[in-house]
């Protein structure tokens, strides 16, 4: 069969499927080249949401704590787990744990340790928080402040707030080692 038959037929010439086999293939190579990018983007832009999302209930906790006894309850909140101020907790929220062994757990995964009152995530790519020393990002509610009526100032004598900070891994509870992340495991709800 010649070429000319084959496109009076309304088919590829053999070299006309060859090209477009290559350059499909081009395609589909850049295209798997940039998905490692975009996941480490998907996973910064999630936790970042998160916290946003944390720091906005730690401000109606924080008002409604006010209002109702006054601001030396501000120091119960601080050691509250923020998951708890969400109506609905994320997916890759794992829950408390007292003292976990961050080796043990999964990565791209929240969790709450309750000895050192520390909000947990460990990142499932080492890329997406390049200015963190590992993929273990740490965060604790801290009372800003004093509660020491000696110390305070101003009229009301309530110099006093909470706020949900990032912490260094050299804080951290029990000074564990860095994760390394266990292998994924399937949560059951």
């Amino acid at each position: 069969m010649t070429a000319g038959v084959a496109r009076e037929r309304g088919g590829f010439t053999r070299f006309e499927f060859a090209v477009v086999s290559v350059l499909l293939g081009l395609m589909v190579a850049t295209l798997l080249g940039r998905v490692p990018f975009y996941q480490e983007q998907a996973e910064r832009v999630a936790v970042q949401q998160l916290i946003k999302i944390l720091r906005t209930a730690l401000s109606v906790q924080v008002a409604r704590a006010i209002a109702a006894n006054g601001p030396r309850s501000l120091a119960m909140l601080a050691g509250e787990n923020p998951m708890d101020w969400l109506s609905e907790k994320p997916r890759n929220y794992l829950g408390e744990f007292y003292s976990p062994d961050l080796k043990e757990i999964p990565c791209g995964n929240w969790l709450f340790d309750r000895a050192g009152k520390t909000l947990i995530y460990l990142s499932d790519s080492h890329k997406s928080f390049p200015s963190e020393t590992s993929n273990t990002l740490m965060f604790k509610v801290k009372l800003l402040g004093s509660l020491d009526p000696a110390t305070q100032h101003g009229p009301s004598g309530a110099a006093t707030g909470l706020v949900l900070d990032q912490i260094g891994e050299e804080l951290a509870v029990n000074n564990q080692a860095k994760s390394a992340c266990s292998a994924p495991f399937i949560r059951r709800s």
